[in-house]
């Protein structure tokens, strides 16, 4: 059960609107809201791992994450080894939809249960952006931290 660190997003306005549209993007990923708990039962429901190469225990990594805002983080990111994902001052902005943020959350939590290894080159962010684009239908660039990524 992925647990969303509410606690750690900004009080203020836009601190706020951000944390709703993470929650909304929570619940549309996993088909479940979070209530007050923060807390996501299931992984993201239309992800299939043989067509999205995705490690056999994406479940289990699922089960182990946590998403949080960071102060310091510029955009998005999932270390790997880890199972805490961030979010940072770039998504304070109100451009960012709750579409944009099912895609980040996707693109980060990819990046823990991909298949094909982790590695600092493209090819890795290829199959993500493959999986959001044209496996899930997400229309727009698949990484909107890094539009350019395509």
């Amino acid at each position: 059960m992925a647990t969303l660190k509410l606690a750690t997003f900004p009080s203020d306005k836009s601190g706020q609107l951000l944390l709703g549209k993470v929650k909304d993007a929570l619940a549309n990923l996993t088909g479940i809201r979070g209530g007050a708990t923060g807390v996501y039962v299931g992984a993201p429901t239309k992800l299939d791992r043989a067509r999205d190469m995705l490690k056999p225990n994406y479940r289990i990594v699922w089960q182990q994450c946590t998403l949080e805002f960071d102060p310091d983080e510029r955009g998005a990111e999932a270390t790997p080894g880890t199972s805490n994902l961030r979010v940072g001052p770039f998504f304070l902005s109100g451009d960012t939809s709750v579409m944009d943020m099912e895609k980040v959350i996707l693109h980060e939590y990819l990046h823990l249960v991909i298949d094909i290894g982790w590695s600092a080159t493209e090819a890795e962010h290829g199959q993500i952006n493959h999986i959001i684009r044209d496996n899930l239908s997400y229309p727009g660039p698949p990484n909107p931290a890094n539009p350019a990524e395509e």
